[in-house]
């Protein structure tokens, strides 16, 4: 893999971790409560691994079968994720009202960021299925 591919790579890990830090702070607001928060931390933190995953492969002198085996594979995992990130976000957004101050941070723009950017992924890709 290129340097430029690794550093977008790293980008968008440092973006994912300042949505988890967001996510992971809102234990402390008490208009903020719920499961949901706790599944899009752990789902924020399971992207960032399989991201970090996907960097390190990519340094590795693998077979070309084995590679593309297991970018599928991480491919498949993250797909996975994102529906589960989609799901559990749009719970959290219809529970945290906007009077609640303290889960109005400008982080939660990143968060909603990836919420959309995950559901076209996840639509484009039922759409390019079903168009077999």
């Amino acid at each position: 893999m290129k340097m430029r591919t690794q550093l977008v790579f790293l980008i968008t890990i440092i973006y994912i971790y300042l949505a988890y830090n967001y996510v992971s702070n809102l234990k402390s607001c008490s208009c903020a409560e719920g499961n949901y928060i706790e599944n899009v931390k752990t789902a924020e933190g399971f992207i960032m691994v399989l991201l970090l995953l996907w960097i390190l492969l990519s340094f590795l002198r693998l077979k070309k079968r084995n590679l593309i085996l297991l970018s599928g594979g991480i491919s498949i995992l993250l797909f996975l994720t994102y529906i589960y990130f989609c799901y559990y976000v749009n719970e959290m957004l219809k529970t945290i009202k906007s009077s609640c101050i303290c889960a109005m941070r400008w982080q939660r723009w990143l968060v909603y960021l990836q919420y959309g950017f995950f559901l076209f992924e996840i639509i484009l890709t039922i759409v390019s299925v079903l168009q077999i």
